[in-house]
């Protein structure tokens, strides 16, 4: 059988000498949207460490390697959602939510027309239900005109359910962040 993986080269650089650069920090981004055996394998595969590199017998034993050929098990279900966030902005706009486990902020990109200027861009999540927050200008912040949540620690949250029944979840200006893919 085959297994295929999408997207795009984990080292990228303008010039030969940046690339070897980055190559030998074994700095790059990983993809959030496929397994985590997947990601184990593709770190053990891309070690920076020649001699903790994993070998070709044990890429072959890997778990990821060994599983059935049915490929819906292989990636999670994602979708393209666009954010908007077309409130008052005097530098700055990201999103972040427990899609990325609050850890990611996502730029949103500038945007203007002849009356207004608004801040969008695209994530591609999971299927699922995940509470998200904006952050203006280095404060955290709600759209209330979506649907809000309470969380755990008495946080008020937005709250966006990204489900499979549509190819491509498009919200009008409702949510923001910047163009973000990491296809693999």
């Amino acid at each position: 059988y085959q297994r295929r993986v999408r997207g795009q080269f984990p080292f990228a650089q303008k010039t030969l000498h940046a690339l070897k650069d980055q190559v030998l920090s074994g700095c790059f981004k990983m993809p959030q949207h496929i397994t985590k055996e997947l990601q184990d394998l593709l770190l053990r595969m891309l070690h920076r460490d020649v001699a903790k590199r994993i070998t070709v017998e044990e890429i072959l034993n890997h778990p990821w390697i060994k599983l059935d050929d049915d490929l819906d098990e292989c990636f999670e279900e994602t979708r393209i959602v666009s954010f908007v966030w077309d409130g008052p902005v005097r530098e700055s706009v990201y999103i972040t939510g427990d899609f990325y486990d609050w850890k990611r902020k996502i730029p949103l990109q500038r945007v203007k027309d002849r009356n207004s200027i608004w801040y969008v861009g695209e994530i591609e999540i999971p299927v699922g239900t995940y509470q998200y927050k904006f952050i203006v200008d280095n404060v955290w912040m709600c759209d209330v005109s979506k649907p809000m949540v309470e969380d755990r620690y008495n946080n008020i949250n937005n709250l966006i359910n990204i489900s499979s029944f549509s190819e491509h979840n498009k919200f009008e200006p409702l949510y923001s962040s910047g163009v973000f893919h990491m296809d693999f």
